[in-house]
């Protein structure tokens, strides 16, 4: 068995049986990433027909896991879903791989029925490696936070509310009831309206970034970072999770892109560190 590489990055896999089941007795806690342990490993297990790929942070991936029985929600909601690496599962599923959400684990029909998502403590079957195909080659984007909404009162709990709220595709802007001013030079300098509810506060800012026409784009970053700047200090936004949800909202804009990823990351910090100043 190959090492399997994503982005550049070795993946840990481990050997599964035909039903998806893992040939190893501890599963994904046995992956392995190196062609040396692969190999190891598949002496062991020389007739294993499918690949498991661990989740979360370890591969550094979530997956949305749809079934069959979850299509009507994929139909439903696929406008709202960023384009990313897609895999079509044995069964006419489909495996959305996008970018792992630290502290985001596993759940089953917790969205919807056919829904469920794969992250810490995890695993999915790599299909393009058996009986399914590649439908995307991506890039992989990050992963689509107003999904892990439906999760609030599950695994949710143990994410920061704000992670819930960042990638809305910007058309989706008016149907969220926020709307940017047409001035692209002033409108990210205006206050928005205050709000107790800092999901829709986060959310809001972050639709300013993502939004953003070229010219405009470094300067909402940088407001954008003073806004979760405050939001940090009253203690409702973890600084990691601020980072995190701003870096996604350049990326979605093109800022990171166009600009370079160490740009981005000095605004960001730029703008957090405002509070200190």
């Amino acid at each position: 068995m190959r090492q399997l590489f994503l982005e550049g990055r070795a993946l840990h896999i481990f050997p599964c049986r035909a039903d998806k089941r893992p040939c190893t007795p501890h599963g994904h806690l046995d992956a392995v990433s190196d062609a040396e342990s692969i190999a190891a490993l598949w002496a062991r297990y020389p007739s294993a027909p499918l690949v498991g790929v661990a989740t979360g942070a370890i591969g550094g991936i979530d997956v949305l896991d749809i079934d069959p029985n979850g299509e009507s929600w994929f139909q439903a909601h696929r406008d709202q879903l960023p384009q990313t690496l897609t895999h079509k599962t044995r069964r006419e599923g489909w495996h959305l791989i996008y970018r792992h959400v630290t502290g985001l684990g596993c759940s089953n029909s917790k969205i919807a029925k056919g829904v469920d998502i794969k992250a810490d403590g995890g695993y999915i079957i790599w299909w393009p490696r058996a009986a399914g195909g590649v439908l995307c080659s991506g890039p992989i984007a990050p992963f689509p936070a107003w999904v892990i909404a439906a999760l609030v009162g599950t695994e949710a709990r143990s994410l920061d509310p704000c992670h819930l709220f960042n990638s809305h595709n910007g058309k989706e802007c008016s149907r969220f009831g926020f709307e940017i001013s047409p001035n692209p030079h002033r409108e990210h300098l205006l206050p928005l309206e205050p709000t107790r509810n800092i999901p829709r506060r986060v959310e809001r800012i972050l639709r300013v970034v993502e939004t953003a026409p070229r010219g405009t784009r470094n300067d909402r970053l940088y407001w954008a970072a003073c806004r979760f700047a405050e939001i940090v200090a009253e203690g409702k936004l973890k600084p990691n999770v601020a980072e995190q949800l701003l870096s996604s909202a350049a990326w979605l804009c093109g800022l990171t892109r166009d600009d370079g990823k160490r740009a981005v990351e000095a605004t960001i910090t730029s703008g957090l560190r405002s509070r200190s100043r």
